[in-house]
């Protein structure tokens, strides 16, 4: 379940010329939300409530990315990935950070608040929304595959393609560390992040396996790098 899967661009098929007319085109842009969390944090539960409540609103898209770095206090996250804070140390290094931190929400990629700052969040999620939709995004189920398709609304793009498997909801009794005797509830939890491959800036279909999503869900995005700006995210149930 916990797996990092690169490179699955052999099983893209790209270039099938299958545009989006069909598509409907949203009036506000999905906002995705990235928040690097831990159990043995003692910090991270209300960060953890407040994505819960963001995971409720329309047009946002909101993850739970659980990281490793705190297992050595005396609980091991049984959601942490090391993949996970990768990614987090990734996105440090394209903002010029100089380290990590959890509570940290992670706004369309571009964007950094504390996770329980809910004020400066909502904040950058009403400055994402205002953006431009530069390519639009729509995922399917295909038989036992995910069909993506892209269509650029602004040339000299360029891309990855991420496809998420996320576990809606986990409520789990910490027996030590930081939160000993605390019951934690969850929402969005990943558990699979597949980067698909490379997104060339022209209308494209992507065809990849399906991941196992248990009782959650599947979310596709496109970004400007692995840890760059979100250009477009789509969620499928």
């Amino acid at each position: 379940m916990k797996r990092f899967i690169h490179a699955l661009s052999a099983a893209a098929i790209m270039g099938l010329g299958l545009g989006l007319g069909q598509m409907a085109v949203a009036e506000e842009r999905e906002v995705l939300l990235e928040l690097f969390t831990s159990q043995g944090c003692s910090s991270c539960p209300p960060a953890d409530a407040a994505l819960g409540e963001f995971a409720q609103r329309d047009g946002v898209i909101a993850l739970a990315l659980h990281v490793d770095y705190w297992d050595y206090l005396g609980w091991r996250d049984e959601f942490a990935m090391p993949a996970m804070t990768a990614r987090q140390r990734s996105y440090a290094e394209t903002m010029e950070e100089r380290s990590v931190y959890t509570p940290q929400m992670i706004i369309q990629g571009q964007a950094m608040a504390v996770g329980h700052n809910t004020r400066a969040i909502d904040r950058y999620i009403a400055q994402m929304r205002a953006q431009p939709q530069t390519a639009r995004l729509m995922a399917e189920r295909y038989e036992d595959m995910i069909k993506v398709q892209v269509e650029p609304d602004m040339a000299g793009q360029t891309g990855v393609l991420h496809v998420v498997a996320y576990r809606s909801k986990a409520v789990s009794p910490i027996a030590h560390g930081e939160n000993r005797g605390r019951t934690l509830t969850h929402t969005n939890v990943v558990t699979n992040w597949s980067t698909v491959g490379a997104w060339e800036g022209e209308a494209a279909t992507f065809v990849v396996p399906m991941p196992d999503a248990q009782d959650g869900g599947i979310v596709v995005i496109l970004q400007a790098g692995m840890t760059g700006p979100v250009i477009a995210v789509d969620r499928l149930n």
